[in-house]
């Protein structure tokens, strides 16, 4: 491979964002201007503002969208319903987003109110039920100048009947909302200054309303358990409605349109699975749950559609005596990035469901979940499409994915993704680890399973803590093996690129040899070229040098060695810098890159080990490439 002329891919997924200044064509409604736009809030309008079904776990086929636009006023907490309306608001963004159309806090001194009109023709013998999938905080809602129920709670959806307050023609309905953020009530990360790490409040409806027609005598709720061993299915459905003799519900499970098994009963009713697919984050195989009420003539009355994921969690100790979480009987590392939820558009609501892609899992149908791969797979339809150019995706790093616990569902997951990608896998010509990170290539004076004393050198809590790979090597390849073999296997032409820009550990301070000690963590810290003070230290590192120069084929299975962040780089800002000449795009402050912090669980509250007066992200950092390239290894 001519890696002088090539250019690499890091395949990834990002949400750009965009600047715009309306959404749709209703004169009545446009977003808030001059607000930071993503490229999906510029595309929504009142006409498709979340008009994909709300309950995907208890679906029934008839229902009504009640989003759109509303009328909607801010009085005093204490005024009655107002007289006039201030201005159409669409629903279902609060208040305060930039996709409500408004864009304006409400105070723990007022109260919000929301106002529209339906039309709805009955069925007989049915009930209607008027649904809020979430209302922030203290709602009251009124049906034709009838309050049919309250509500308490800014993240919970509830429901009322409404049956007795319809009228055959024109209804009306009324919301009054009131949020009382920073006061007494539960509020999260909301703030009416936000700042730090509090965010933007949320006030108001913010996620769909909607009606629906049930049957008198109708399935209200289900309660779904799961076993593996054996492998079942069980579903305890809750009616209401007047009962009838000999009525019975009756579950079939299918899986990828199959029919699987049927059992009914009534009560608790248990499905018994053959072969069964279990769930994991790997392989999220959901079976599709179709319950029918059917009455003692055999007629069916109600029927909602769901599904289930059949998985066991567990715990058990390993081999240093740990607890670990299992799932299906394996250990699985509890581990998954942190998403505050915040949209710059429409705040806790995401402008759309196709601004979500990493979350349908959470909301929809097996369909979804696989559709949810496909999303990510989206960059990579353009794999290869440039003449000179390869393709390697980044697989992070050993200090995060190199136990198998990790390392096995993670390769599972890379599979999924290259057998989706338009034209085969064999579109991906390998990996690249250690990007812009500081994990040697190899530990030159010990192995993971040497042992000192009774003990494994990879046991060492706080700095291996029982990891399968103590190196990148150790874990580039253990990845490439699980890669290149099994069901969707790539080829085994694959190879791996490693990120040495910053990895070398050279100087005074770099081992000569392996130390003598039969202590166990004064044998490691002596004896490991990498000089951190804790290996989830990742900002700004002092002590670090330049690695291994780019070079083609430098190992068994490696295609290169690269530098993707180049030396000198900064990692982060030692303090937070305002924004300015220093900071014109306003980026954070991770105290990660602050020298005086004592860290957090992950580095074990150690100091960070970065250096002081580090820039921003991003820009020419001095006195870190000086000292990169006094501690290269090889010296240059």
């Amino acid at each position: 491979m001519e890696i002088e002329r090539s250019l690499y891919l890091l395949v990834s997924l990002i949400a750009s964002l965009a600047v715009a200044s309306s959404a749709g064509a209703d004169p009545v409604w446009k977003p808030v201007p001059e607000k930071m736009m993503t490229t999906w809030g510029s595309e929504v309008t009142p006409e498709n503002a979340w008009s994909e079904y709300p309950r995907p776990q208890f679906e029934r086929p008839d229902w009504q969208n009640l989003n759109g636009l509303w009328d909607y006023a801010i009085t005093a907490i204490d005024a009655d319903k107002p007289a006039e309306w201030e201005g159409k608001i669409l629903v279902p963004y609060a208040i305060e987003s930039t996709l409500s159309g408004i864009g304006k806090l409400l105070t723990p001194q007022q109260a919000l109110w929301y106002h529209r009109t339906l039309s709805l023709t009955p069925k007989p013998n049915h009930r209607t039920l008027l649904n809020f999938e979430a209302v922030d905080y203290q709602s009251t809602v009124w049906l034709n100048g009838r309050q049919v129920g309250k509500h308490t709670g800014g993240n919970t959806p509830f429901s009322f009947d409404v049956t007795d307050a319809l009228k055959p023609d024109s209804n009306e309905i009324i919301v009054r909302i009131e949020d009382a953020t920073g006061r007494s009530q539960l509020r999260g990360k909301q703030a009416i200054t936000p700042k730090g790490i509090f965010y933007t409040r949320v006030s108001g409806i913010w996620q769909t309303v909607w009606l629906e027609q049930v049957p008198a005598r109708h399935i209200e709720s289900i309660k779904i358990g799961t076993t593996i061993k054996p492998a079942a299915i069980t579903i305890t459905p809750l009616l209401a409605g007047v009962s009838g003799t000999g009525e019975k519900v009756r579950v079939t499970a299918s899986f990828k349109g199959t029919d699987i098994a049927t059992s009914e009963g009534n009560g608790e009713v248990k499905i018994n699975l053959p072969d069964p697919k279990l769930w994991s984050p790997a392989f999220p195989n959901l079976y599709d749950l179709t319950l029918d009420l059917i009455d003692a003539q055999g007629v069916v009355s109600d029927t909602v559609k769901s599904y289930a994921g059949v998985r066991e969690i567990g715990q058990k100790r390993d081999a240093s005596g740990n607890l670990r979480f299992t799932l299906n009987g394996e250990e699985i590392f509890h581990w998954g990035p942190l998403d505050q939820g915040w949209w710059p558009d429409g705040l806790l609501t995401p402008p759309s469901d196709a601004a979500n892609p990493f979350f349908p899992a959470l909301r929809s149908s097996p369909t979804a979940i696989s559709g949810a791969f496909r999303k990510k797979q989206i960059p990579s339809s353009t794999l290869r499409s440039v003449s000179n150019t390869y393709a390697y995706v980044d697989v992070a790093h050993a200090a995060w994915l190199g136990w198998a616990s990790n390392l096995k569902p993670f390769a599972a997951l890379l599979k999924k993704v290259g057998s989706g990608i338009p034209g085969g896998n064999s579109k991906v010509d390998g990996f690249i680890s250690n990007t812009a990170n500081y994990n040697v290539f190899v530990e030159s004076y010990m192995t993971g399973n040497q042992k000192i004393g009774k003990r494994t050198v990879r046991s060492l809590r706080g700095w291996y803590d029982s990891n399968d790979s103590i190196d990148e090597q150790s874990y580039g390849n253990a990845l490439r093996n699980q890669l290149i073999s099994g069901d969707d296997a790539y080829p085994a032409r694959v190879g791996l690129l490693l990120d040495t820009s910053r990895n070398g550990w050279g100087g005074p301070n770099r081992p000569t040899g392996p130390s003598t000690s039969t202590d166990l963590r004064e044998f490691v810290r002596a004896t490991t070229l990498d000089r951190r003070i804790h290996k989830g230290n990742w900002g700004n590192q002092n002590g670090a040098g330049i690695g291994a120069r780019p070079v083609a084929n430098p190992a068994p299975n490696y295609h290169a060695f690269v530098w993707v962040k180049p030396p000198g780089f900064s990692d982060g800002s030692s303090s937070l810098i305002p924004t300015g000449p220093d900071n014109p795009t306003g980026k954070g402050f991770d105290r990660m890159c602050d020298p005086t912090y004592h860290g957090n669980s992950l580095n074990a509250r150690s100091l960070t080990g970065a250096l002081p007066n580090a820039p921003v992200a991003g820009r020419w950092f001095q006195a870190q490439f000086v000292q990169l390239v006094e501690n290269a290894f090889p010296e240059f």
